[in-house]
């Protein structure tokens, strides 16, 4: 394998002898083959921001603590567990058998399944815990106190109303981290997909969103009758010292509602946005412009407006792919694909890297006036659907004779690992197939055995 030739990217998760800017596995690999892009595996960075979000507020931590003890009261006895099946056998007797789910796992969005799973059977948690509370909460007083915990937890407004906005965001970001686990996606869709994602959450700030989980909310709790339901609690203002001629003081929120929604939810929309602007943001940035434009949406556009292609278009990927790529056969090449003889598109923008260094003494007195390419006119570029089908028609038409550089640089954007997520299930399976019993199997009959199962 001659990977100081042939290697064209890499993808690790972000544990610091792998991705490590100096002295990580990546940093080392570029040394002797500098082509090879790294791609921080960008399942593992979505799976982080959701970390970070349940655990950078107080009712986000008493949601997920609080979930989590559920999840040990439950299991921690066979009684208990039994008691749980019989409760979902009378409140849900056409469902099948649900079992809680932790959160502290290294499962992906283990946060989303835990969540879901007690809202799914609210009736049968909460009647379980109740009739251990009832039944041993006399003579046991610490089971006692922790049924009492939980049962007020579960029966107020603080709870409802962090559990329903977390799940409208989990509903956002858990397909998209299924999605970026996929085999067949390329780094284009993955970083249309993740900015679509972004622009999703930033719309759940709003107003109506917010009145819609407090409809949900009311909902929920004319559901339960059984349970009543306590209101958020309106904190106690507190006063504070003012100094001599000091005469402003600050203005506390007291409806408990707007309170929850400054403080809960819009915090965790923001950390959110945050977060997924800070890790997908990376230097591969330039080089991503230049990808785009081999999206079906970008061809079909130059194919109209041919001579509107950036003049700096795949620079920065040439740059990259110095000794794969030569920039005047890629253009070539490009130009001649799309049939460019028609009128410039004044929607296209003239610059991709304007941060690049490069030769402006070709360009008009017209040209001089135009703007930096905006993250608004960068969205146009961007397009979901996969490259693998163009490689495909290439391979199908036998156009890479015709197209060489092109057909290699579609054969990069392809390989380029988005995720490192298909070797991670591979050694999953590997447990599962090579056990005790097995380990005198030969070579052979495990690569046999692991292409079977994976």
């Amino acid at each position: 394998l001659d990977w100081k030739s042939n290697l064209v990217g890499q993808s690790y998760d972000g544990a610091a002898n792998m991705s490590g800017q100096y002295n990580g596995l990546q940093y080392k690999i570029l040394e002797q083959n500098p082509q090879a892009l790294f791609i921080w595996c960008s399942a593992h960075r979505l799976n982080l921001i959701a970390s970070q979000a349940v655990g950078s507020f107080s009712n986000a931590v008493d949601l997920f603590g609080n979930v989590e003890k559920i999840f040990t009261f439950i299991t921690g006895s066979k009684a208990r567990s039994v008691f749980f099946r019989e409760k979902q056998l009378e409140f849900y007797p056409k469902q099948p058998i649900r079992s809680v789910k932790r959160v502290n796992t290294t499962r992906w969005m283990s946060h989303a399944y835990a969540l879901n799973t007690v809202l799914d059977v609210y009736d049968a948690v909460y009647q379980t815990i109740e009739e251990v509370r009832n039944r041993d909460g006399g003579s046991d007083f610490k089971l006692g106190a922790d049924c009492y915990g939980l049962l007020s937890y579960l029966t107020s407004y603080k709870f409802l109303m962090t559990a329903l906005s977390f799940k409208k965001i989990f509903e956002i970001l858990e397909p998209l981290i299924r999605t970026l686990q996929a085999r067949d996606i390329d780094i284009l869709a993955a970083k249309y997909l993740v900015n679509s994602a972004k622009d999703s959450i930033v719309a759940l700030r709003t107003e109506e969103t917010f009145e819609n989980i407090l409809i949900l909310a009311k909902e929920f709790d004319d559901k339960n009758k059984n349970e009543e339901f306590e209101p958020l609690q309106t904190t106690r203002k507190r006063r504070v010292r003012k100094m001599a001629g000091e005469l402003c003081s600050d203005e506390v929120e007291q409806n408990p509602i707007q309170k929850f929604k400054v403080d809960t939810y819009f915090v965790a929309l923001d950390i959110i946005k945050t977060q997924i602007s800070q890790r997908f943001t990376d230097k591969t940035i330039e080089v991503m412009k230049d990808f785009a434009l081999l999206s079906t949406k970008s061809i079909k556009e130059l194919k109209k407006y041919p001579k509107s292609i950036p003049i700096d278009a795949f620079k920065a990927v040439c740059l990259a792919y110095n000794t794969l790529l030569k920039l005047e056969d890629v253009r070539r090449e490009y130009e001649q694909f799309i049939n460019c003889d028609l009128i410039i598109n004044e929607t296209s923008p003239l610059y991709l890297h304007p941060n690049l260094n490069y030769d402006n003494s070709s360009l008009s007195s017209n040209d001089s006036n135009s703007d930096n390419t905006t993250s608004e006119q960068l969205k146009t570029w961007q397009n979901s659907s996969s490259l693998m089908c163009i490689f495909q028609d290439f391979c199908k038409a036998g156009l890479k004779s015709i197209f060489p550089s092109l057909f290699m640089l579609i054969k990069i954007v392809v390989t380029i690992p988005v995720s490192s997520c298909s070797p991670e299930r591979s050694f999953s399976k590997l447990k599962l197939i090579k056990t005790r019993l097995r380990s005198t199997m030969g070579e052979d009959r495990l690569e046999d055995l692991m292409r079977i199962t994976c």
